[in-house]
C-alpha cells in the first residue's frame, strides 16, 4: 500500500464522491417528551435504590441466620378428650 492510501482521512471532510450532508440541528422536544423522560429518570432511579436496598437486605439476612438460629416452640398437645355422657343419654352439642 502507498503512503496516501495509509494516512486517515480527517473527520471533517467527507469522502470522495459522496455527497456533502448538512448538519441538521437537534430536534427540539415537546413539554410532554421532556415530562415523559423526566417521569422514566425518576422511576429508573427509583428502581436502582429499590435493587440496592434489597441487596443490602439480603446481605445482613444472610449474616443473621449463621448467627442465630430460630428455636421452635414445641407445642403441648391437646388434652385427651373425655366423654362424661352418661350411657343412655344424648350429647348435648349446642355449647350455651
Amino acid at each position: 500500500m502507498s503512503e496516501k492510501e495509509q494516512q486517515p482521512k480527517p473527520a471533517g471532510a467527507p469522502a470522495a464522491g459522496a455527497p456533502a450532508t448538512e448538519q441538521k440541528p437537534p430536534k427540539q422536544k415537546t413539554a410532554k417528551e421532556i415530562e415523559k423522560e423526566k417521569k422514566k429518570a425518576e422511576k429508573l432511579a427509583k428502581f436502582e435504590a429499590k435493587k440496592a436496598k434489597q441487596k443490602l437486605l439480603a446481605q445482613n439476612q444472610s449474616k443473621n441466620n449463621d448467627k442465630k438460629k430460630k428455636e421452635k416452640k414445641k407445642e403441648e398437645p391437646a388434652p385427651e378428650f373425655v366423654d362424661k355422657t352418661v350411657p343412655g343419654e344424648k350429647k348435648v352439642l349446642v355449647i350455651h
